[in-house]
């Protein structure tokens, strides 16, 4: 018996070098995963926290209007607003005619009378 306890001695002392590294890298991926589990759930967390916090800004909604349309849309409404400005310019001198014209009309129908 004494003769087996001597045979695992030696060899456990030939490999005691490898053990020991295998131990030691086991530990550190141990350490360094558990790390890196801790610093994922609090960075999520804080992120978590600090969307509701946050006050939002009207960067915000200029980045949402300016992407919800693309370059060739926008100067398409550019284009068809400047045109419009134009039609109710003249719809408006139209209007303001067809008005001297109706009220004109009104007064002869009155004078006609």
């Amino acid at each position: 018996m004494s003769q087996e306890k001597v045979e695992r001695y030696k060899k456990s002392k030939l490999n005691r070098k490898k053990e020991m590294q295998r131990k030691k890298r086991n530990a550190i991926i141990g350490k360094v995963c558990t790390f890196l589990a801790a610093a994922a759930i609090v960075s999520f967390i804080g992120w978590s926290i600090w969307k509701e916090v946050r006050p939002s800004s009207s960067d915000e909604a200029a980045t949402k209007y300016s992407s919800m349309f693309t370059a060739e849309e926008l100067s398409s409404m550019l284009a068809g607003s400047t045109t419009t400005e134009a039609d109710s310019t003249a719809e408006g001198e139209t209007t303001t005619e067809n008005t001297e014209d109706t009220t004109t009309t009104a007064g002869e129908t009155s004078a006609g009378e």
